[in-house]
């Protein structure tokens, strides 16, 4: 079942993922914004949870998928700078 918040959800899960691995467009974008995106991806946060289950995703899939990018984009930014290939 659709539900229109749907969308609003998962594009607040993608801000927050962008927030969290510092690749946001945002201008007003800190390192405390990083902080609190980082914080957000807990699986006893309830609003985390709410957000996640709202569009049938699992807390703790949404959570290795976050530290899934964070360590492909490491090893992308180390093969650039060393001219290795991953």
């Amino acid at each position: 079942m659709y539900i229109p918040e749907t969308q609003l959800y998962i594009e607040v899960i993608s801000q927050a993922m962008r927030d969290a691995l510092g690749m946001s467009g945002d201008q007003g974008y800190n390192p405390y914004v990083k902080a609190q995106a980082v914080a957000w991806f807990n699986e006893d946060n309830p609003n985390f949870k709410f957000v996640c289950t709202t569009v049938g995703l699992s807390p703790g899939y949404v959570i290795k998928l976050k530290d899934k990018f964070a360590t492909e984009k490491k090893n992308f930014v180390r093969s650039l700078r060393t001219g290795r290939k991953n």
